[in-house]
């Protein structure tokens, strides 16, 4: 199972998704998959609850697929849907699978 298919099953059984990005583990409540307006590269927004991360957590991230290095589901039921998620993710140019609220 390639890493989108691992967000979209992560939203589908409200699961988080754990991930090793730029060498760093980090532990994701997955929101929206899809692909960014910048590039069309695969994008992940997810709202960050455990590992390293730049900023306190928890926080939002918006993360490319492309630097994902493992990924792997979690165990624990996710809190997810967030406030301050808003579906329609604007940084998306492309929607594959978002959380409904």
């Amino acid at each position: 199972m390639n890493i989108i298919e691992l967000a979209v099953e992560a939203i589908d059984r409200a699961i988080p998704l754990c991930i090793l990005y730029e060498g760093k583990p980090k532990t994701i409540e997955v929101h929206a998959v899809g692909l960014s307006v910048k590039d069309d590269a695969p994008v992940i927004r997810g709202y960050q609850i455990d590992g390293e991360a730049s900023r306190p957590l928890p926080c939002w991230a918006l993360l490319r697929v492309d630097k994902i290095e493992e990924a792997g589901l979690g165990a624990l039921k996710s809190d997810a849907p967030r406030p301050g998620y808003a579906p329609g993710d604007k940084q998306m140019s492309k929607i594959i699978k978002e959380i409904t609220l």
